[in-house]
């Protein structure tokens, strides 16, 4: 626990918290433990790190994301870091108005460089391996369920998919042209 930082948002080590969850990872239960009280984790040197927001945010770093792979013909920088963006904990981006977090692409190298908290860095790269995982056919929109390359999730195959000009399954729903799964 760092003191400085809970004592920052007058939280003392203390401060019971009551939780239910079943069947999530540590990672998310402990992001739902602390989201009400405005704290963050982050591992320094081996050691889980209880904080801040603004604490964590002296925490930051910059890593490069070599992301070349993931497109097709066209590259689209822009449209990968707005995903991530809108995605990976909104609120610690400066973009959205919330935070410091920074992302620039830097297409030259193939890249996105990316400065944010350790946590987000560690969540960027489970969104960049899912990513990996799916089909990279440009006309394929993902009908049933999300790409989960995790243990159980099976991935990205080519029966999860279906072409643009296909009508989506009576059990999915539709609007303004997008697949709601």
């Amino acid at each position: 626990m760092d003191r400085q930082g809970l004592d920052d948002v007058g939280i003392a080590t203390d401060e019971p918290i009551t939780l239910r969850l079943v069947g999530v990872k540590l990672s998310v239960a402990l992001d739902e433990m602390l989201r009400p009280l405005e704290l963050t984790s982050f591992v320094r040197g081996g050691t889980l790190v209880i904080t801040s927001l603004d604490e964590a945010y002296d925490e930051m770093s910059v890593a490069v994301y070599p992301v070349r792979d993931l497109f097709g013909d066209e590259p689209d920088y822009h449209g990968l870091l707005d995903s991530l963006v809108a995605t990976v904990d909104p609120d610690t981006w400066a973009e959205n108005g919330g935070g410091v977090a920074e992302v620039r692409p830097a297409p030259h190298r193939g890249a996105l460089v990316i400065s944010a908290t350790t946590r987000v860095h560690e969540k960027i790269q489970g969104v960049l391996t899912a990513l990996r995982a799916c089909s990279l056919d440009p006309n394929a929109v993902p009908v049933r369920r999300s790409c989960n390359p995790g243990p159980g999730g099976g991935g990205c195959g080519a029966d999860e998919h279906a072409q643009l000009d296909e009508p989506p399954p009576a059990d999915v729903e539709t609007t303004g042209g997008r697949v709601l799964a």
